[in-house]
């Protein structure tokens, strides 16, 4: 009777072993995949993070050169003319023709 009873408890020890090691193994998973999300989360942060860095840094240069376009005369106004961007031409009126292919040329209103 001692030994059935005590192979009973060897049985259900042995069983509770195997069941730790599953639900260890089930949370390893869990983990493990909770971890590569927010790896993966932070590196798209990061490459966001770089992306408007260098945004904003281009956005400076050019509000860089407007400025000294400005400071050189230069106070082009840009409109829509149908579908394409145009420019309003000088006041004074006059008409150059570019040397290589004879284009008729004008200085726009702002210079």
């Amino acid at each position: 009777m001692k030994s059935s009873e005590q192979k009973i408890k060897d049985d259900i020890n042995a069983q509770n072993r195997r069941m730790s090691v599953l639900v260890l193994k089930s949370w390893l998973w869990i983990v493990l995949s909770i971890i590569l999300v927010l790896s993966a989360c932070a590196g798209v942060i990061w490459w966001q993070g770089n992306m408007i860095l260098a945004n904003q840094l281009e956005i400076d240069q050019q509000n860089l050169t407007i400025e000294e376009l400005k400071l050189k005369g230069g106070n082009i106004q840009l409109d829509k003319c149908g579908e394409r961007i145009c420019i309003a031409q000088a006041k004074d009126g006059k008409v150059w023709t570019r040397r290589i292919d004879s284009r008729p040329m004008f200085i726009p209103e702002g210079y």
